[in-house]
């Protein structure tokens, strides 16, 4: 979802939590002015018309990885405490990646403070 966001011009900041962004992305609250909340509700109107028009994003047949969400449904996953590390390393590792020059400094920090220690 990142990138279809960052693709229709709302970017999420690089520590930011996707999942917050999305909320705050689409909701109007109460602190908000009328004027902001008016353009905040034309902004989801016209990502709403957008992704209605989107037919690849509401088709499983574009993208092999997705099920139909009757199959998934059906099934029962009982990860393991590797696969669950796994997953939980990769989105991590994706999240820390998204400012590469950040990720370097701190491994050049880190090779330092070896040294001088």
């Amino acid at each position: 979802m990142i990138p279809y966001f960052e693709e229709q011009g709302y970017p999420c900041e690089v520590f930011c939590n996707p999942a917050e962004y999305l909320i705050e992305l689409v909701s109007i609250s109460k602190s908000e002015g009328f004027h902001e909340a008016a353009m905040k509700y034309g902004k989801i109107e016209a990502m709403a018309r957008l992704a209605k028009d989107n037919v690849a994003m509401h088709n499983t047949e574009s993208d092999p990885t997705l099920l139909p969400i009757e199959e998934i449904a059906q099934k029962t996953f009982n990860p393991n405490c590797f696969y669950v590390f796994g997953v939980l390393f990769m989105r991590s590792w994706r999240n820390m990646m998204r400012n590469e020059k950040l990720v370097r400094l701190k491994a050049i920090t880190g090779i330092a403070l070896t040294f001088v220690m």
